[in-house]
């Protein structure tokens, strides 16, 4: 029963393939319709352009002045180009009250407007953070690089002096002995 079940799908499948080309084959008479030219593609959008530093426009007065901070892990080195978190306050002469941010971004650099006055910057790149006075001047652009007081180390491992270093990943465990207690050493007295 399955083989004349089988052949009969087969025997209606090749019925149907040749109903259908001779179907696509027949001309159709053609009726004069009315030419339109072409529409032409539409165009691509342009691309987006480059995403701008964000810039924080507080209440304007007369003498106003545009910063722009970037920051280098020691001085006259290489800026960073890694994400850093900026925070700008007022700088404040009472230590009991906090400082209001006037300005909180994340970027390699930092564009702002301020009023004349003394600001306060702290940069943070992961566990370095450094906060430096500013002072923005009546009407004149500051330019600033912020000095991280930092680097960074590049180890490998070579098992001796004679072999090529080790290429598969190595995992490292730093451990900072200056915040823990130093063990304290029994002296012995003479008598």
């Amino acid at each position: 029963m399955r083989k004349s079940v089988w052949s009969l799908f087969v025997a209606f499948a090749l019925a149907i393939i040749p109903a259908s080309s001779n179907a696509a084959t027949t001309a159709k008479p053609t009726t004069a319709q009315p030419t339109t030219p072409a529409k032409k593609p539409a165009a691509k959008p342009a691309a987006k352009p480059v995403a701008k530093p964000v810039v924080t426009k507080p209440v304007a007065t007369k003498g106003d002045g545009k910063i722009r901070l970037d920051a280098a892990l020691r001085p006259g080195g290489r800026l960073i180009d890694r994400a850093i978190e900026w925070t700008i306050t007022k700088a404040n002469k009472d230590p009991a009250k906090p400082a209001e941010a006037l300005v909180k971004q994340k970027g390699p650099t930092v564009t702002a407007l301020l009023a004349a006055g003394d600001y306060v910057v702290t940069a943070k790149l992961g566990f370095q953070e450094v906060s430096e006075p500013l002072t923005v001047g009546p009407g004149k652009p500051t330019h600033r690089t912020v000095d991280l007081k930092a680097g960074y180390l590049h180890l490998s491992m070579v098992p001796t002096a004679a072999a090529a270093k080790i290429a598969t990943p190595i995992t490292w465990s730093f451990i900072s002995t200056a915040a823990a207690p130093r063990p304290r050493t029994a002296r012995r007295s003479r008598r």
